[in-house]
């Protein structure tokens, strides 16, 4: 089986608060490798991450849109116009629908892209796709129909690789460790000690093989090396199972939503072989 390289990114608007990790798998049978620690990363650096030919996936934490009933509400509102439109609810104003699938799954709220400040996070992801064209290479699980066979059609283009998706590492988190899980995650991203604890036992759950070098970088610099962790490992289930992980996708009555908003890929027990 050829190895497949899964890179998670850890995005910030600012370079210094980013981090990557990159992971190497030949697949089940093999251990995870983890291939390369970077703790701060350039602009130019992440395109060169999301062009790269040897990488399958780069699994970024960042939302990659915003909820519905907020654009749709902010696009037609005016100072003179109040009471024109009706008011979406705080939850739809401020979650999109994958981030109320999180909740009402997971039990976890993710930050709010319309009403926190990681919408200046998303703004900026925004720009950088738009500014190097890398909006073909984004999946948010939407399958798109078959065409009639038409002999005289130009062939369907697949989308550029590597595939770029959007992951959120507490609901990966969640998901492996729920609430009455020995290992409590909770407090990871402040607490030094529960940040290695979660570390060490995600590496030995997952089979995943670092360096002593690579360690000291996971665990320093706050969570953000350990949150690009999570995200690869993320990006490793979005392209086959690990140990009996795969990811959620949305239905067939979500699509349209995660078309429109984003679609957070999280864990989820893998479907048994048939």
């Amino acid at each position: 089986m050829p190895v497949v390289r899964a890179v998670g990114l850890d995005w910030a608007t600012e370079p210094k608060n980013r981090a990557a990790v990159v992971l190497d798998w030949a697949g089940p049978g093999y251990s995870i490798r983890l291939h390369t620690v970077i703790p701060w990363i350039s602009d130019d650096r992440v395109v060169q991450l999301c062009t790269g030919r040897d990488t399958h996936v780069v699994a970024v934490d960042v939302p990659f849109g915003w909820p519905r009933a907020f654009s749709e509400f902010v696009c037609g509102w005016s100072p003179q116009g109040v009471g024109a439109r009706e008011v979406p609810s705080s939850r739809d104003f401020r979650y999109r629908a994958t981030d109320r699938i999180v909740q009402d799954e997971l039990g976890k709220n993710p930050l709010s892209v319309s009403a926190d400040r990681i919408g200046i996070s998303s703004r900026a992801w925004a720009e950088l796709l738009g500014k190097h064209g890398l909006g073909s290479r984004i999946d948010t699980g939407v399958e798109e129909p078959e065409p009639e066979p038409d002999p005289d059609a130009e062939p369907k283009a697949e989308r550029e690789k590597p595939a770029i998706i959007e992951i959120y590492p507490g609901a990966t988190l969640r998901a492996i460790f729920p609430k009455d899980h020995p290992v409590n995650t909770l407090g990871y991203r402040q607490d030094a000690d529960a940040r290695q604890r979660v570390l060490l036992s995600l590496l030995e759950h997952f089979h995943i093989t670092a360096t002593a070098a690579h360690m000291v970088q996971l665990q320093g610099k706050a969570a953000d090396t350990a949150d690009a962790l999570i995200a690869a490992l993320t990006g490793l289930m979005y392209l086959q199972p690990v140990e009996g992980w795969s990811v959620r996708r949305p239905t067939t009555e979500q699509q349209d939503d995660a078309a429109k908003e984003g679609w957070v890929f999280f864990p989820q027990r893998a479907a048994p072989e048939a």
